[in-house]
């Protein structure tokens, strides 16, 4: 997905709002495809004099490996000019001279994907992402390559709550069952699937390594536990969760 591009943004016209942080991408990131674009051609090197010697040039080999370090050294000029400004209205990403934004108001789900360490902990190991998804289903991607990728995805999602929260408590007032992935908050409770809790039977919801919980009054263990990945929009259905039980608490007993 491209969007089409648009002029810098001004301090005193900016569509994303005030800007709450500016994440650029990683240095080591750049410095990885560089010397792998480097190594490449080394070894297209190393083929073409080993096939001179040997009175022959494999040209294939030596194609591939050239064609190999040239994307990598464009892709790490692409990295270098990468970044990403949040703002209380949207995001931006600029890539060079490309601005894409992705305005709240036409926002639906900020997901990310990961994986967690031995302790639950998240880490940034194996492919990780940050995805923007808009109401007409394009997705603005995020990866690995900017810094702080999991701050990064905090300061978007709590952004994105702050701007959401009121719309989404009138929408459930209204009777509206909201969708959060494997999660849905309703006027009545919080289910997951067809098991389900009224707001009086819940005690907290909080994240913990790396998982949705949600407590039940007077239970000793999680009623619900999910992988924080399988969720959209976390910071949002927490403030939802709490809104619901200090306000929707008094609506019948857990099913």
């Amino acid at each position: 997905m491209r969007e089409e591009p648009v002029p810098s943004p001004l301090p005193e016209d900016n569509p994303i709002g005030e800007v709450l942080a500016r994440h650029n991408a990683s240095a080591p990131h750049v410095a990885l495809y560089i010397v792998g674009g480097g190594l490449a051609l080394v070894l297209a090197l190393l083929v073409l004099f080993l096939g001179i010697q040997m009175g022959w040039v494999w040209i294939w080999p030596i194609v591939v490996l050239v064609a190999a370090g040239f994307a990598l050294f464009r892709r790490a000029s692409t990295v270098v000019g990468r970044s990403v400004l949040v703002g209380t209205q949207g995001v931006e990403l600029t890539e060079g001279a490309l601005h894409r934004r992705f305005l709240w108001r036409d926002v639906t789900a900020i997901r990310r994907y990961g994986a967690t360490g031995p302790g639950g902990e998240l880490t940034l190991v194996g492919t990780c992402r940050i995805e923007i998804v808009k109401n007409r289903g394009r997705v603005l991607a995020i990866s690995e390559e900017f810094s702080n990728l999991w701050d990064l995805y905090d300061r978007i999602d709590s952004s994105f709550r702050d701007y959401s929260l009121p719309k989404v408590m009138q929408r459930v007032l209204a009777g509206e069952e909201m969708n959060f992935g494997t999660i849905h908050v309703g006027s009545q409770g919080i289910r997951e699937e067809s098991k389900g809790l009224l707001w009086n039977g819940v005690e907290s919801a909080s994240t913990v390594q790396g998982s949705f919980v949600v407590r039940q009054k007077g239970g000793n263990h999680p009623f619900i536990s999910c992988s924080v990945f399988n969720i959209d929009n976390v910071s949002l259905l927490l403030a939802l969760v709490e809104w619901g039980v200090q306000n929707l608490g008094s609506r019948g007993a857990s099913e």
